[in-house]
């Protein structure tokens, strides 16, 4: 099934699209070292500080995906542009038995945020004490503070 599921997203006609979006991003912002991936705050490149930060799951990594990256980067103006999406899925913690199935799992969504041109990426790890994180301290420790 997997196999059927992976053939049907590459012979869809956005597929063709996707590569493009992907070749100018490498033309458009060449990297030399590999994306670094940051999974404790406290770890993160100084020249990190004041980027654009996009949360979520990102999951196949689509075409609203690289359109709300393109409005990360306006907003940006020049700051790094970086995504923070917690692994494993919240579903994974809070009902395991119901994960859900993942079109680009680890190491694909990675190879995928870089190909776009993504400056780094924040993939904190989901354990009961980032699930119990308010709000509140979530946007002071993670988003402000870092």
């Amino acid at each position: 099934m997997t196999i059927t599921i992976a053939r049907s997203v590459r012979s869809h006609p956005e597929s063709r699209v996707d590569r493009e979006f992907a070749n100018e991003a490498r033309r458009s912002a060449p990297r030399t070292a590999p994306l670094p991936v940051v999974r404790n705050l406290a770890a993160a490149p100084a020249w990190s500080r004041g980027a654009v930060v996009m949360i979520g799951n990102f999951d196949g990594f689509h075409l609203g995906h690289r359109a709300l990256l393109n409005k990360a980067r306006t907003v940006a103006r020049g700051r790094p542009v970086a995504i923070l999406t917690p692994d494993p899925h919240p579903t994974c913690f809070f009902a395991p038995e119901s994960a859900p199935f993942q079109l680009s799992p680890g190491r694909m969504k990675l190879r995928l945020f870089e190909e776009a041109g993504v400056d780094f990426v924040f993939l904190p790890r989901f354990d009961r004490r980032f699930a119990v994180t308010t709000a509140h301290q979530f946007v002071n420790d993670v988003l402000i503070r870092a």
